[in-house]
């Protein structure tokens, strides 16, 4: 079942603090030029931040898409390259084809009209995740399409795929080893440098508003809510299916019980009700 974490025991990770520490303008900015320039190893300089942007399909039929952070990197007034910053504590068996349709959603949106293809900017996403995407225990993974019958020649199409594992010990440098060990734990003992330091005061500041704290409880409480929701309509409908089939009851509790991870006091009541 589930269980919420305070306020005061959230990490940088997770979806909540990152978007509340990354809603002051200027937060946002420094927030996602550490980030970019620690996985990157590049130094930006003229950037807009736009947290949490939301682009819609190319039409109401199609699904879109949310980024937590969305950065405009411009060279000669002209954008050169789009980041889009992801941290996921989510499962990460859907992350390929996520990855390819946010690109895509992102791409629709930025030729717009009139424009050639070679105005299209460098498209670079970061996943941050807690989770080995690749099982090879490195900090970070460089995905980016090559050419197979052509002694892996770089497709050169402008898309960069970053994954960022933040438990990894291989690879990467030490500085973002030292962000992602803050990703995952955001106290005090991970402030090892000035930048940290500054990350970690706009992330006291969250924790310690009062309107955030009533904030995140409203938001806690319409997560815990939409998942027993959840939890209610897919047992019921696991045992309805059972059912069908003439399985006993019996071993229709104990499924339940398996794959549910619940109870069996609260199976037997989910077993009257159904």
């Amino acid at each position: 079942m589930y269980k919420s974490k305070s306020l005061q025991d959230l990490n940088l990770i997770d979806s909540f603090l990152f978007s509340a520490s990354t809603e002051n303008p200027q937060d946002a900015e420094f927030i996602a030029k550490l980030i970019v320039e620690r996985a990157t190893g590049k130094k930006i300089k003229e950037i807009s931040v736009l947290p949490e942007k939301q682009l819609m399909g190319i039409d109401t039929k199609h699904h879109g898409i949310r980024m937590d952070l969305y950065i405009m990197e411009y060279e000669n007034d002209s954008i050169a390259s789009v980041y889009d910053i992801e941290p996921n504590k989510y499962n990460i068996s859907e992350l390929p084809k996520r990855s390819r349709y946010n690109q895509a959603v992102t791409d629709v949106k930025l030729l717009g009209a009139g424009k050639t293809y070679k105005e299209l900017p460098e498209y670079i996403s970061i996943w941050i995740l807690t989770e080995d995407p690749f099982g090879e225990n490195r900090m970070l993974y460089t995905v980016r399409n090559k050419v197979e019958e052509a002694s892996g020649k770089e497709f050169k199409d402008g898309v960069t795929k970053l994954f960022l594992y933040v438990n990894g010990e291989l690879g990467g440098t030490e500085s973002l080893k030292q962000l992602l060990t803050y990703f995952s734990y955001s106290n005090e003992t991970n402030v090892v440098d000035e930048e940290l330091k500054h990350i970690h005061a706009i992330v006291e500041n969250v924790k310690r508003n009062e309107e955030r704290r009533e904030h995140y409880m409203t938001w806690q409480e319409m997560i815990e809510f939409e998942k027993e929701e959840v939890l209610h309509f897919s047992v019921k409908a696991h045992i309805s299916s059972l059912r069908e089939f003439n399985i006993s009851e019996e071993k229709i509790s104990e499924s339940i019980i398996r794959n549910f991870q619940i109870s069996a006091k609260e199976a037997e009541k989910f077993m009257k009700e159904q």
